[in-house]
């Protein structure tokens, strides 16, 4: 069910559906390498040392001797992996240059000093992709950091692309045309609009002038109807409160109608306070801002709630998958789905 197409969406919470196959930072760090030639064969390079070092004793008791490490392979399964590993092998091998004539692993492949020159180039090109791949893999309160994450991306991208001395521009090149392929109709997802906003840590003091505009508009379309009747309803409700007095002026208030979702008791009124204040610093968890600051903004905190529930990244989902192949295994193959399922809780909410 979970899988019937590549956009399939299924309903999570409130009026909220989301995609569960949404496109990985990660997989931007594959489209940047596969661009440049020089780049993939260095990165084959350090992957074949990698794996020379780890099947040779010899080899393993050297390095960990010298430089205190062992070194871990390319992981399929782990984001960021196959960056990871040629960051130590390189900042090693920078390090101590004799590894390259005494590892047996380097007579096979060799890192020459223009192959360092260029890993390095590339590390820290990949380097802002990997720090927003770690942040937006974990389990909660992800719907915020998305567009933040990929602006901060995109802000690094051009710095580095305006390096003379930069070696792998073609990976930069494609590294940028992925971001821009890849996420292009994230900056249009509500979702992560809203989420964006009410994300106390960044509000809208990451983005410029039209795209705060157009989260704000976000959240004030949005927000009723994920909230339901009883938000779109708070002023007509307190004004039907008030009592005739209230209702026999109605037809000399209607001047006042323009300023009026700015009161208090509607979205827009609560956005305006909320935008008034600082933002919070980056330890601050956004879903435990909004049980702290309930009492003061009552529809932002419901609305929080809603949007946070959607993650930014697929990987929660990929982990449960993980999970259930850990516990159906073909020496546990006659579960039942009660047991399978009740398993599969205990694990994943432990």
């Amino acid at each position: 069910m979970l899988y019937q197409g590549a956009f399939k969406r299924v309903p999570s919470v409130g009026a909220i559906s989301i995609r569960l196959r949404r496109p990985q930072p990660a997989a931007c760090l594959k489209d940047a390498i596969r661009q440049d030639p020089n780049a993939e064969e260095v990165v084959q390079k350090c992957g074949a040392i990698v794996a020379s070092i780890r099947k040779s004793t010899a080899d393993t008791e050297e390095v960990l001797n010298v430089a205190g490490l062992h070194l871990e392979s390319h992981n399929a399964t782990t984001w960021n992996s196959q960056l990871r590993m040629m960051r130590k092998l390189v900042t090693n091998f920078s390090s101590h240059s004799g590894f390259t004539e005494t590892l047996h692993a380097c007579k096979k492949a060799k890192l020459s000093k223009y192959d360092l020159m260029l890993a390095t180039d590339l590390i820290e090109l990949l380097s802002p992709v990997e720090e927003a791949t770690e942040l937006l893999q974990k389990r909660h309160d992800t719907a915020g950091l998305l567009l933040p994450a990929l602006r901060n991306i995109e802000v690094c991208l051009a710095e580095t692309l305006s390096k003379g001395t930069l070696i792998c521009k073609e990976a930069a090149k494609g590294l940028q045309r992925s971001l821009e392929k890849r996420f292009a109709s994230t900056w249009s997802d509500s979702i992560f609009l809203m989420g964006a906003l009410l994300d106390p840590r960044f509000k809208s003091s990451w983005c410029s002038a039209p795209t705060a505009e157009q989260i704000r508009s976000a959240v004030l379309g949005r927000g009723p109807l994920l909230l339901g009747q009883d938000s779109a309803s708070t002023v007509a409700n307190a004004d039907s409160e008030a009592g005739p007095s209230r209702l026999m002026f109605k037809n000399i208030r209607q001047n006042d109608n323009a300023h009026q979702d700015n009161t208090p008791g509607s979205i827009a009124g609560e956005i305006s306070l909320y935008l008034s204040e600082g933002t919070c610093a980056d330890t601050v968890k956004p879903l435990s801002y909004w049980k702290a600051n309930e009492s003061r903004f009552p529809l932002l905190s419901r609305l929080a709630r809603a949007v946070f529930t959607v993650n930014a990244t697929s990987a929660d989902v990929e982990r449960v998958f993980s999970t259930a192949s850990l516990i159906m295994t073909a020496k546990r193959n006659r579960l039942s789905s009660a047991s399978f399922e009740q398993l599969m809780f205990v694990k994943r909410n432990t």
